[in-house]
């Protein structure tokens, strides 16, 4: 009786280790933002911490740090011993920046638009629609299905669904 209830069990055993682990697989679905609500959204906003910085660049006595997709942290760097964070301007879908001339340019989702940073506000100064691809997944993951976008919507971050 023993043998048979160990040789029972250790079948039993070997049944389960015949069972593959379900892969669990994350998959992506686009942040949408109405056109109109795209071209309101850049403001300039009270300090934020830094979540995940990205490009960072010096221009005159402001440094600015690119938090990705969400906006731009600005500095005054003009006393470089004691940088006080002035504010964040929120840029939905921004990946890029740079500054020349007095003006700053960065991506807004598919938008170029450019900036005037005038008394610790900023102002803007133009936008070009269109000119960047629709904002793309992250590399190698699957994404929800996203081709019935909405005319009047740009695709401005993606989320886990």
């Amino acid at each position: 009786m023993r043998s048979q209830l160990i040789l029972l069990f250790s079948l039993a055993l070997m049944m389960t280790s015949c069972i593959e682990p379900a892969e669990t697989e994350t998959v992506y679905e686009p942040i949408l933002m109405p056109r109109t609500q795209l071209e309101n959204s850049i403001s300039f906003t009270e300090s934020q911490p830094i979540i995940a910085a990205g490009k960072m660049m010096l221009y005159q006595d402001l440094y600015f740090v690119l938090e990705r997709r969400k906006g731009i942290h600005v500095f005054d760097v003009s006393d470089v011993d004691n940088p006080d964070q002035l504010g964040f301007i929120q840029v939905p879908g921004c990946m890029d920046i740079i500054a020349k001339d007095g003006h700053i340019y960065v991506d807004n989702a598919v938008d170029l638009v450019t900036l005037k940073w005038e008394h610790n506000d900023v102002v803007e100064v133009d936008r070009q629609r269109e000119v960047f691809q629709p904002v793309a997944p992250p590399q190698g993951v699957r994404t929800a299905d996203y081709t019935h976008i909405p005319e009047d919507a740009v695709i401005v971050g993606w989320r886990i669904k």
